[in-house]
């Protein structure tokens, strides 16, 4: 028997979706809810109120034992990329009594979860049959985003196409997500434009393969990198 009566919570994040934790894993109530962060990111504030363990060199199971973790919550999805892979191997053999999906799971995961949190959008009612996990949805939506301080500043000025002659368009998502298709689309759009930049906002700002394959595709020389 434990000496206290608290839930404790494990949220596995081999990528950290900042942005859309936060206000989820500060809301948790202290004196019902321990709170355990898995991740590698160092983007963890102070006031989140977690207790943050790296992924990297760290066995999983010892380390959920050892915290005697009720709840595992993955937050990605059981795909084999950014690490994940080894989250999805540790959740295959059992980390805790309840294991969880949420954020990136859309579809089933075929024995690994025990339920997957969701809203009537994303699982409508009736589509149950279709997932091995127990539907477990979430009024009003299964997000709970919140814009980085950046996006409360002032609002934008004149326009700086009109400052510069050029046409700057700005792309954030992750590298996994675009297709030749993709590429293809925006390759089109480009060209459209006379003159026009590109800015890669974000991790992607940082990521040279990435980088190179946006100027081979698009063989657009205006690349403009913003971390």
């Amino acid at each position: 028997m434990r000496s206290d009566d608290k839930i404790r919570i494990a949220y596995l994040a081999s990528y950290l979706h900042a942005s859309l934790l936060r206000r989820v894993l500060t809301a948790h109530d202290p004196d019902r809810v321990s709170v355990y962060l898995y991740t590698d990111a160092p983007l963890v504030a102070a006031d989140w109120g977690v207790t943050v363990t790296p992924l990297s060199g760290t066995d999983l199971a010892q380390s959920f034992a050892a915290n005697r973790i009720d709840v595992a919550i993955d937050t990605v999805a059981p795909h084999a990329f950014e690490g994940q892979d080894r989250v999805v191997s540790a959740l295959g053999r059992r980390l805790a009594p309840v294991q969880i999906a949420w954020l990136g799971t859309w579809g089933t995961g075929g024995g690994l979860y025990d339920a997957l949190l969701t809203d009537a959008d994303a699982v409508p009612p009736g589509a149950e049959a279709r997932y091995d996990e127990e539907i477990l949805r979430i009024p009003g939506g299964q997000w709970a985003w919140e814009p980085p301080p950046e996006a409360l500043s002032p609002a934008p000025g004149p326009l700086p196409a009109s400052q510069n002659g050029a046409i700057t368009f700005a792309a954030t998502v992750r590298g996994l997500r675009l297709s030749p298709r993709t590429f293809c689309r925006l390759g089109t759009d480009f060209s459209g434009v006379p003159g026009s930049r590109l800015a890669l906002v974000g991790f992607q700002a940082e990521d040279s393969p990435q980088q190179r394959a946006f100027a081979e595709a698009l063989r657009l020389p205006g690349l403009i990198l913003r971390a």
